[in-house]
């Protein structure tokens, strides 16, 4: 399935296999993905566009789920975000919400839901994908991590079981484990697209550990961390996770822009999202 008139970076295909998941072997990395409608400095990169800055420190965070938003929001608020959840928006829950995630990349379906909530909310709006990609499976789940069970009549903590119990399932007697949690972060405002991804190397655990985190967390151990990301603390998972590192990649990409919270030169300079 194509992406539908996605931003292609030069020099990659946005739509590359690692970005589907699909390979593991880059390590734990982040990178800009693609950018569009930036104005280009003289020396060829993204310059300054003060009238798409930030016009106040407000910055949707268009997820449902609640565990993300509580990962998220002290590494923006850090950055001098002040984030907006999609209910405290008054965005009511939209069964096109389902259709939105049809991209063949992590990077493509960040975009697309960012799109999608932007155009609704009139604030910059961070959105993101992001999933698990297991060797032994041939990168699966990949973009269909959230949907890997078939369960579409469950939703939170019993979503997540039927996922985790389909992976240990498909894995069977499997002794290869390692897998590589990957997440591409996009942010949309003005006609300003642009797109952070980060990625971590750990592998399948039989045993559920810990009580933390949410989605694959208790059977995705780290190889940096070396316990499970459900074991973790907060700001060591945050450290290392690919989430996190993704939006990192993000906040950098904008900050070189030069982009401001509150918009022009009085605005506040972009933190590194270090919680």
């Amino acid at each position: 399935m194509s992406e539908r008139g996605l931003p292609q970076p030069s020099g990659r295909d946005a739509g590359s296999a690692d970005d589907r998941g699909s390979s593991l072997s880059s390590g734990a990395s982040a990178r800009l993905v693609g950018e569009r409608g930036m104005s280009q400095s003289p020396g060829g990169g993204a310059g300054p566009r003060s009238e798409r800055d930030a016009p106040d420190s407000r910055l949707l965070v268009a997820t449902r789920n609640a565990g993300k938003l509580r990962e998220l929001e002290p590494m923006l608020r850090a950055a001098g975000f002040e984030p907006v959840g999609l209910h405290e928006a008054g965005i009511l829950e939209d069964a096109a919400e389902d259709g939105l995630e049809v991209a063949e990349t992590f990077a493509g379906n960040a975009l697309l839901k960012a799109r999608w909530f932007h155009e609704r909310s009139g604030l910059p709006t961070l959105a993101d994908d992001s999933g698990l990609a297991v060797r032994a499976l041939g990168g699966e789940p990949g973009v269909r991590s959230k949907r890997f069970s078939g369960r579409a009549d469950l939703r939170g903590r019993e979503l997540d079981a039927a996922n985790n119990d389909m992976l240990l399932e498909r894995l069977g007697g499997e002794q290869d484990r390692r897998a590589a949690f990957v997440c591409a972060a996009a942010v949309v405002w003005g006609g300003v697209e642009l797109v952070g991804e980060g990625r971590v190397e750990g592998v399948i655990v039989e045993a559920r550990d810990g009580g933390h985190g949410f989605g694959y967390d208790p059977h995705f151990q780290s190889v940096e961390l070396g316990v499970t990301f459900a074991e973790a603390e907060r700001t060591e998972k945050e450290r290392v996770s690919h989430r996190g590192r993704a939006v990192r990649a993000l906040l950098a990409q904008m900050r070189e822009a030069g982009w401001r919270v509150g918009g022009g030169s009085q605005g506040q300079v972009i933190g590194g999202g270090e919680g």
